[in-house]
C-alpha cells in the first residue's frame, strides 16, 4: 500500500490549506508537503496545519539553506515538531541560484557542501547536542538550542543532481526527488542507499519520496505541458530530463529558454515527456503511484495543477482525485 502525498499550494489562502489538510487527513493521505514559494514561509502555514490536524505527517516541501542559518532552522523544526505532536519533517534543499541571488541578495555558492555542513549541523542541534562544528562552508563554535523536542524530525534533503544524492545518503534520513521518470526514481534511490552503505548506514532507514505532477481534470494538459516546459528551463531540472532518456526535448527547452521563447519550450514538451513526468486523472495517479511504490520510493506525492487560476474549489477537487484507495495513516520513521 502507497503511503500517499499532497503537495499544497502556498499561494493559496491559509483558511484554505486548512480545509484541504483536514480533508487529506480524512481520506487517508500519509502526508502533506508545504513548499517556501515566494509569497509564504512554509514554517507558519505548517503551524496552522499542525493545529488544526492529528494524524497526518507534515512537511516543508522545501526549505532552502541560504536564507537561514542552520541556528534559526533547528529553532523552527523543533517549534514545529512541538507543535505538529511528533509529526514533523524538515526538508532542505540548496535553492535555485537565481532566486536565491535576486530574492536574498545573496551569493549561490558552494551549494552541495553547504547543505552537507548545514544538516550535519541542524542534526545535532535537533538531537540536543551542543555543538562545535568547523566544516567547508560553516564554523559553529558551541552552539546549543534552549529547547530540545522530545524526538528530532527527520530531514529529509531534496534536489538534484548526483552529489546531492550522495549527500542524502550520506548524513540524511530521506530524498525528496521531483521531475523524475520512474525509472529514473529507482536509479536515484539505488544512489541515495548506495551513499548510505558505503559509509556504513543502514540503507533502508534511508526513506525517499517524489512529486508527481498531476491534473485531475483532462482540460487541464496545456496547463501541465507549460508546467513542466517552465521546470525544465532550470539549469538543474533540465539536466535530470536527459538523465530521464528524455534528452532531444532536454536540448530543445533549454535552446527556447535561453532565446526566452516561451511558447517554443512548451512545444518542445512530447507526449512522451508528458508521459514519463505527469498524470491526468485519478486512475493514471494510481498507476502511477503503485509504479513508483514498486521503485522503492516510499512515499509518491501528487503535485496537482489546478484548471486555471488556483481555487480552493479546486484544491479540493484534486484532495479528492487523487485520495489513496483505502485510508491509512502512516509515519517517516
Amino acid at each position: 500500500m502507497a503511503n500517499y502525498g499532497l503537495l499544497l499550494s502556498a499561494r493559496l489562502p491559509l483558511a484554505t490549506l486548512v480545509v484541504a489538510a483536514r480533508r487529506a487527513e480524512e481520506l487517508g493521505y500519509a502526508i502533506l508537503w508545504v513548499p517556501e514559494e515566494s509569497g509564504k514561509d512554509a514554517f507558519t502555514q505548517l503551524a496552522a496545519l499542525a493545529l488544526n490536524t492529528s494524524r497526518i505527517r507534515l512537511a516543508t516541501g522545501s526549505v532552502n539553506c541560504f536564507s537561514r542559518t542552520p541556528y534559526l532552522m533547528a529553532m523552527s523544526a523543533a517549534a514545529l515538531q512541538e507543535a505538529s505532536a511528533d509529526r514533523f519533517t524538515l526538508v532542505m534543499s540548496p535553492g535555485e541560484g537565481s532566486g536565491i541571488a535576486a530574492n536574498h541578495g545573496l551569493a549561490y555558492q558552494r551549494p552541495v557542501t553547504r547543505l552537507r555542513d548545514y544538516a550535519l549541523i541542524v542534526r545535532r542541534l535537533l538531537a540536543g547536542e551542543t555543538v562545535t562544528y568547523r566544516g567547508e562552508a560553516y564554523t559553529v563554535p558551541n552552539a546549543r538550542l534552549g529547547f530540545r523536542p522530545d524526538a528530532p524530525p527527520p530531514i529529509f534533503l531534496a534536489g538534484a543532481g548526483p552529489r546531492l544524492r550522495r549527500v542524502a545518503g550520506e548524513v540524511a534520513d530521506g530524498a525528496l526527488l521531483s521531475f523524475a521518470s520512474v525509472d529514473l526514481m529507482r536509479a536515484i534511490a539505488r544512489e541515495v542507499q548506495d551513499a548510505a552503505r558505503e559509509v556504513g548506514r543502514d540503507p533502508a532507514a534511508v526513506q525517499i519520496a517524489c512529486y508527481v505532477t498531476a491534473a485531475a481534470d483532462p482540460r487541464a494538459e496545456p496547463t501541465v505541458r507549460a508546467s513542466l516546459a517552465r521546470t525544465a528551463s532550470m539549469p538543474a531540472q533540465n539536466r535530470l530530463l536527459s538523465e530521464a532518456g528524455l534528452s532531444a526535448e532536454a536540448e530543445r527547452i533549454a535552446r527556447a529558454a535561453r532565446s526566452g521563447d516561451r511558447a517554443g519550450a512548451e512545444r518542445a514538451v512530447t507526449d512522451r515527456m508528458l508521459d514519463a513526468l505527469a498524470v491526468v486523472g485519478r486512475a493514471a495517479w494510481l498507476r502511477r503511484a503503485e509504479a513508483i511504490q514498486e521503485a522503492g520510493i516510499a512515499f509518491p506525492s501528487v503535485a496537482p495543477i489546478l484548471l486555471g487560476n488556483l481555487t480552493p474549489e479546486g484544491l479540493l477537487q484534486a484532495v479528492e482525485t487523487f485520495r489513496p484507495k483505502r485510508p491509512i495513516h502512516a509515519g517517516v520513521s
